[in-house]
């Protein structure tokens, strides 16, 4: 009789626990979403904020207010254009034959001999 107690007791005891770890668990388990709800929601301010700072015209407005930037004059405006002749092939004006590696690095052929 006193070993059936005491397995009751026992199953009672255990019920109690697992209870007791549910409820636990059911309270970590909210404060979690909890704080993924904070967390997406600061996520998405940071986003916006994020976009905000990137957009073009206020990349444009500091250069302009904070860095004095202006507007080039169309008129004052110079294009420099090289003037470059391909070399000799025989090594006589290229000695060190800067241009035509040059000439390989432009059509992607130096070294590789492939194209890019």
């Amino acid at each position: 009789m006193i070993g059936g107690a005491i397995v009751i007791v026992a199953l009672v005891f255990g019920i109690l626990l697992e209870q007791v770890v549910l409820a636990q668990s059911a309270f970590q388990l909210t404060e979690t979403r909890s704080r993924l709800v904070e967390a997406e929601e600061r996520h998405e301010a940071l986003l916006r904020t994020s976009a905000r700072l990137e957009s073009p015209a206020r990349t444009e407005r500091f250069a302009r207010q904070e860095l004095g930037m202006v507007d080039a004059d169309i008129s004052s405006v110079q294009y420099i254009m090289a003037d470059i002749q391909p070399s000799d092939m025989s090594g006589d004006s290229d000695p060190g034959g800067i241009a035509s590696a040059a000439e390989d690095a432009g059509t992607g052929t130096a070294l590789g001999g492939g194209t890019p």
